[in-house]
């Protein structure tokens, strides 16, 4: 099995988790085991807590370590541009960092109700990503790409999951195109890309 990776290693994207959940289904379907979703993703819990979202697909809220997961609806997507500087992050040394900080907390509940309603502005006050600023001390040009990315118009920047990605939100499509175009060769990455709503 040769599994290729099309997103950036080290980026806090879940490409690892993806891999592993595209291996879970090709083998329940190469072995015709018949598996169900459920048991694969239980299967999955112990070799990542992300692997069990990746099983599942679309617009979720996750719960626990990974194994709640409540499908949820949206109204639109998001055009999104991506920066990631050169430095990669690990997952392990990110978390040892942000243990030494202050916690930092989002509202789940203005996340959902903004992405249910499509409100961008609910969307940037509610969210929020926990381990960033502990991230930001390991790479400050995490700290850069935010700001480049909101002089180029996004109307909100955060980081994936625990970096060193980061993404920013625009209003359309045509806008996120210019910035990622203005982005190019000024960062290793730029990738243009968009959320999915269901």
């Amino acid at each position: 099995m040769t599994l290729v990776k099309r997103i950036p290693a080290g980026a806090g994207m879940g490409g690892g988790s993806a891999d592993a959940a595209a291996a879970l289904k090709m083998l329940n379907q190469l072995w015709q085991l018949h598996l169900p979703l459920e048991t694969l993703q239980e299967l999955a819990l112990p070799l990542g807590a992300d692997i069990p979202f990746c099983l599942q697909g679309g617009l979720c809220r996750v719960q626990g370590i990974g194994e709640k997961l409540t499908p949820i609806g949206g109204r639109r997507t998001y055009p999104l541009v991506l920066l990631q500087p050169r430095e990669e992050l690990s997952t392990a040394a990110v978390f040892r960092e942000s243990d030494a900080m202050p916690s930092v907390h989002g509202d789940t509940f203005g996340v959902l109700k903004a992405i249910d309603t499509g409100d961008m502005q609910l969307l940037e006050k509610s969210s929020v990503n926990s381990l960033q600023g502990a991230a930001m001390r390991l790479v400050p040009a995490i700290a850069a790409a935010q700001k480049e990315l909101l002089a180029q118009g996004a109307l909100f920047a955060r980081m994936t999951g625990s970096g060193s990605v980061t993404y920013g939100v625009f209003e359309s499509a045509a806008a996120a195109d210019r910035a990622a175009e203005a982005l190019k060769g000024k960062w290793p990455v730029v990738l243009r890309t968009e959320t999915c709503y269901e």
